[in-house]
């Protein structure tokens, strides 16, 4: 099944996802995937992933993911197989953060998002729409006063159209 036949689906249960987006999400899932069966078969503290069933009958005869053999890298002889085995542990725990579940877990530095940078320019857009609409508001109201005020004063109309009735009764 192709992503975009993915997103077709999707888009008929009202989930406006593309083809694209589909495909990311499963690249996403499979390294989230991969880094938690690495990480297990290392001696490190076991991890579980929230999907790790539905992914087993995809992809665990896949030699992405079980390789047949593994290459070593060459070590020296002074250090003991347990402290490079820690080592190991400690190195993924830095580069990876996962917590328990198999999400991952914010990075120690704060970065600002995609998502973060469209709030924050849709709150700043919301607050420039809504001064605009108090603005639209206040001069409409003033209009109205003005309008209100003209009524209120004797205009020059209603002093003419005296005169003009007063000069209509004199002749």
């Amino acid at each position: 099944m192709s992503y975009e036949e993915i997103a077709s689906i999707l888009k008929e249960n009202k989930y406006p996802f593309t083809d694209a987006q589909c495909a990311s999400r499963m690249k996403t899932l499979v390294r989230q995937y991969k880094t938690v069966k690495d990480n297990n078969t290392s001696g490190c503290k076991m991890k579980t992933f929230m999907y790790e069933k539905e992914l087993d009958s995809l992809y665990n005869a896949s030699p992405n993911i079980r390789p047949q053999f593994v290459l070593s890298s060459i070590m020296d002889e002074d250090n003991d197989e347990d402290e490079v085995a820690d080592a190991k542990c400690e190195k993924r725990k830095a580069a990876e953060n996962i917590e328990e579940k198999g999400n991952y877990t914010s990075s120690p530095k704060v970065r600002k998002t995609q998502f973060s940078e469209v709030m924050e320019y849709m709150k700043v857009a919301a607050d420039e729409r809504e001064r605009k609409r108090e603005e639209r508001e206040q001069r409409a109201e003033k209009r109205h006063e003005d309008k209100m005020n003209l009524f209120k004063e004797p205009s020059i109309l209603s002093k003419i159209s005296k005169k003009l009735m007063c000069l209509s009764l004199i002749l």
